[in-house]
């Protein structure tokens, strides 16, 4: 709209000097630096259950028409007085101040205008259309059951593949490991030594000094840190000796 135009709707009066507050004309109210608030006063003042929406106009409240003001807008309707038409309306509901559509649940979009393609066990989001699955369903319209254990795994809602607990391996995470305070690897049982501790079931401590070095988890050999010697890695490397294990000897060169 240009400012020509404007200054006609809103009967903007302005001094020569542009930096000078407007003038409205009679019915109009200032706002920043236009006229744009509508003002209903003396025998044309609005009842209080009314607005103002046009000088010495007034109508219901946004949400309400009828006598009185006191009847709320039919579901396809908006705004003061009940006029406006809901845009999203058989699939959604306006809200009677604003209009701002609400979908019903199986239906998105910015008016409700596409239908939602979630299965029973899936909740349709309202903006994007994405299903959010319930528990124990998968895919993108969460037509599929999880075929997991639900009380020793989680069902990934996008792949169906069951994510063990830490105690349980398996497809359907239906077995449990026979692990000491150590996990097993999901899909063959094996298990994962914790820091400190070896064997097929992780149940024997290492001898080793951890601070220093690893320890193999088949064999429970010392695996020293460069700087320390076999075989417990808790001492330093001799004199003229250094690296992995203390293998590796100093060289004098001689000049």
């Amino acid at each position: 709209m240009s400012t020509q135009i404007q200054y006609i709707l809103y009967c903007l009066l302005y001094f020569l000097n542009r930096d000078s507050s407007p003038i409205c004309c009679s019915g109009w109210g200032q706002n920043g630096d236009e006229c744009t608030v509508s003002l209903c006063e003396g025998e044309r003042a609005c009842l209080q259950d009314e607005v103002c929406v046009y000088p010495g106009l007034c109508r219901c409240k946004p949400g309400f028409y009828g006598y009185q003001c006191k009847t709320p807008c039919p579901p396809e309707f908006w705004g003061p007085d009940c006029r406006e038409l809901c845009p999203c309306h058989p699939h959604g509901l306006c809200d009677p101040v604003t209009g701002e559509c609400s979908c019903l649940p199986n239906r998105w979009g910015n008016l409700c205008q596409n239908s939602c393609k979630c299965g029973r066990h899936g909740k349709c989001d309202p903006v994007y259309g994405n299903c959010t699955c319930e528990e124990g369903w998968w895919t993108s319209t969460c037509s599929k059951a999880c075929q997991c254990h639900l009380a020793t795994s989680t069902c990934d809602k996008a792949t169906g593949r069951c994510l063990c607990d830490e105690a349980y391996w398996g497809q359907k995470c239906s077995l449990r490991c026979n692990c000491y305070v150590s996990p097993c690897q999901q899909r063959t049982g094996a298990c994962q030594c914790l820091h400190g501790w070896w064997g097929p079931s992780c149940d024997r401590r290492c001898i080793c000094n951890l601070s220093n070095a690893d320890c193999d988890v088949q064999t429970g050999t010392c695996l020293c840190y460069p700087g320390y010697k076999e075989p417990f890695c808790n001492e330093p490397c001799d004199s003229g000796k250094y690296g992995r294990g203390c293998r590796r000897r100093l060289v004098k060169i001689l000049n």
